[in-house]
This record gives structure tokens, C-alpha cells and sequence, in this order.
């Protein structure tokens, strides 16, 4: 519903569900957690290959769901630095005082906070990040489908040779 721009209509599904404010206030959190670590890699993956275009894009879904987050997410210290932390936020600050893109414009006028600081705080560049399935592939939507995983597997163990129930 975030993604779709709905984020008004989840206090009627909640109320709907009869989910307590509080338990629904956490699933929607950990849930934007979830994506948003997804997010913010792809975001630093742009800005580190100075990518300013794909570096907006992803910032802009960052922000859309940066606001229902309370704590940082943590992203891969690994594979990117705080040069590209401060690279795309760099690229965010510029976009923003430009002002040509409508759409950022949008998301800026929506909340009432420093964005720039929120994305500051809201990034966490951790050692101890675990890669979600596949890493980068896997979040771009290259990786291999989990049925394809599970023949390689089952080829690699049986040398590529077929076994059958029936003999």
C-alpha cells in the first residue's frame, strides 16, 4: 500500500483487522525495515558508481518508506564506505535544491522533517550485515528462482545424474 501511495488506508485495515495500534504500528515497521535494507544498498550501489539518475530513483522509494521506520537499517559497511553514504546524500542534497524533479518535490512537502538528515540517521553501515538471498542479484531480480536453486543443489549432490522413485 506504500508503494502504491495508499499509506492513509492502512489505519482502516488495521482498524478492520482489529490489530492493536501498537501491533500494527511494529509489523508495518518491520516490514519497512526489511524492504528498505534492500533499498538503501541498491541506493548506495548507485551513488558509489556515481550514478546520479538510479540514485534518485532509489532515494525516492527509500524516503516513502523512511518515515514509517523509527531506527536505523543497517547496509553492507563490506561493500560500501561512508563515501558512498555521504555520495548519496550528496546526490539527494543537489536533486533537492534543484528542484526540477516533481516527484521529490511531492515526497518533500509530505513530511515535515530534514530529509537529509533523516536519510543520515536512517543509514547504518554495519560489518555484521547479512546479505539477503543472493545479494545484489537476488535484490535486482537476476538471481535464480528458488525451483532452479533447488535442481543445482540436487545436481551438484547426485553428480548430475537422475534418480528416479521408480528405479
Amino acid at each position: 500500500m506504500i508503494e502504491n501511495g495508499q499509506e492513509a488506508e492502512l489505519n482502516d485495515i488495521q482498524q478492520s483487522y482489529d490489530i492493536p495500534e501498537q501491533r500494527a504500528q511494529e509489523i508495518i515497521e518491520a516490514c519497512c525495515k526489511k524492504y528498505l535494507d534492500q533499498l538503501i544498498n541498491l541506493g548506495l550501489r548507485s551513488a558509489r558508481k556515481f550514478d546520479d539518475k538510479n540514485t534518485i530513483l532509489w532515494v525516492k522509494r527509500i524516503l516513502k518508506y523512511a518515515m514509517f521506520v523509527t531506527t536505523s537499517v543497517d547496509a553492507d559497511a563490506n561493500l560500501f564506505s561512508e563515501d558512498d553514504k555521504k555520495q548519496l546524500i550528496a546526490v539527494f542534497q543537489t536533486e533537492v535544491d534543484l528542484k526540477q524533479d516533481q516527484e521529490l518535490q511531492s515526497i518533500i512537502e509530505q513530511y515535515d522533517v530534514d530529509l537529509t538528515e533523516k536519510l543520515r540517521e536512517l543509514i547504518n553501515l554495519t560489518e555484521e550485515y547479512v546479505a539477503p538471498l543472493q545479494g545484489m542479484e537476488g535484490l535486482m531480480g537476476n538471481g535464480k528462482s528458488f525451483k532452479q536453486m533447488e535442481d543445482d543443489k540436487y545436481n551438484e549432490q547426485n553428480n548430475g545424474k537422475k534418480a528416479w522413485a521408480w528405479g
